[in-house]
């Protein structure tokens, strides 16, 4: 009799645990998708500034350097963060590292040597594109009483505040009329770049910039029901997790009798718990597969749009609860072990 014959005969259970996988990755993805896309949304209504970007400004009297006025953004020992000023309805933009950039329709932003270097470069919101001239397949636009060239379209298929915008490297904008405008940092720590900000600034003879306090958009009236989702994602995956748990005892439970037999027939503990967790593996990644198969042909048919890494973090919840049920099973297959024989068959 070989081993397989022990999990042949647990349909009954294992159709719930695949149904439990699939309605995991399945639902939690497509709530993570639609989180994604609030957040997105909240975001470019905003400007593209996240929820804890620092917003500063300097002071009316401050005079940049004549010999480096830009020397205050290329912070040193800082890297991946992003400085975006406000000229009138001109984004000024300066980069370091891998940053998040708003969202293109076409073309690019300037490179982090452009933002700088003074190149006369535009990306237009695609409301504002109308506004330019176009001759012998260039692009230009008028901004700031100087010409420049349109490299890219920014907007996304969501009307947003992106769409009404100019970007413009920093060093494009005279230096006088640049460091008057508001700014904000994005970064993973932008707390410690506005500090390291700061002290550059001071070293290279500026007055110290001022903190502001984050403004408040009609777009952040979305902010609670951002909580409100992510509370509710966190409440559906503790309720996924438990019932992974419950299933994987009942399952056992169920099981007791079979596991009773092979052990008398000389099966080790070893062998019969590789047969069961092969099993378990087997049916959740089934259902994982399912549910993402499901999605995607969702997706290719126009019904669902997949717009976030939705795969990665779905996947990241159905491998807790994978895990949380491996934890609970060994400790009821170690009772099972340790109950008689004997005692089962009776």
């Amino acid at each position: 009799m070989r081993l397989t014959g022990l999990l042949h005969s647990v349909t009954r259970v294992s159709i719930p645990i695949i149904a439990l996988f699939f309605v995991l990755t399945g639902s939690i993805g497509m709530f993570l998708n639609l989180l994604f896309e609030q957040e997105y949304l909240h975001r470019m209504g905003r400007g593209f500034y996240t929820d804890n970007a620092v917003f500063f400004m300097f002071p009316d009297d401050v005079v940049p350097d004549p010999a480096d006025p830009f020397g205050w953004a290329d912070i040193e020992g800082q890297t991946d963060y992003l400085i975006v000023g406000t000229v009138e309805d001109i984004r000024t933009l300066y980069y370091k590292g891998q940053v998040e950039l708003p969202p293109l329709m076409s073309g690019r932003f300037p490179d982090s040597g452009e933002c700088l270097d003074g190149s006369r470069l535009v990306v237009a919101g695609s409301a504002r594109l109308g506004e330019s001239d176009e001759s012998g397949g260039t692009r230009t636009i008028h901004l700031l009483d100087s010409t420049y060239d349109v490299i890219g379209v920014a907007g996304s298929d969501q009307p947003s505040q992106i769409d009404d915008l100019f970007f413009v490297g920093l060093g494009s904008v005279p230096a006088d009329r640049a460091i008057r405008g508001r700014f904000f940092i994005n970064a993973s720590d932008p707390e410690s770049v506005f500090t390291a900000l700061g002290d550059q600034a001071v070293q290279n003879g500026l007055a110290a910039p001022i903190r502001l306090e984050r403004p408040t958009e009609p777009i952040d009236i979305l902010a609670p029901n951002l909580t409100y989702g992510r509370l509710y994602l966190s409440i559906l995956t503790g309720i996924l997790v438990l019932s992974s748990a419950i299933l994987m005892i009942v399952w056992i439970g169920k099981e007791r009798r079979t596991i009773a037999i092979y052990r008398l027939v000389g099966y080790g503990h070893g062998r019969i718990l590789a047969g069961i967790l092969s099993r378990y593996s087997w049916m959740a990644l089934s259902g994982i597969l399912l549910a993402i198969l499901a999605q995607w042909l969702l997706h290719t048919s126009g019904l669902y749009s997949i717009r976030t890494g939705f795969l990665r973090q779905a996947c990241g919840v159905a491998a807790l609860t994978f895990l949380s049920g491996i934890l609970l099973l060994i400790p009821a297959l170690v009772r099972v072990f340790r109950t008689e024989v004997v005692t089962v068959l009776r």
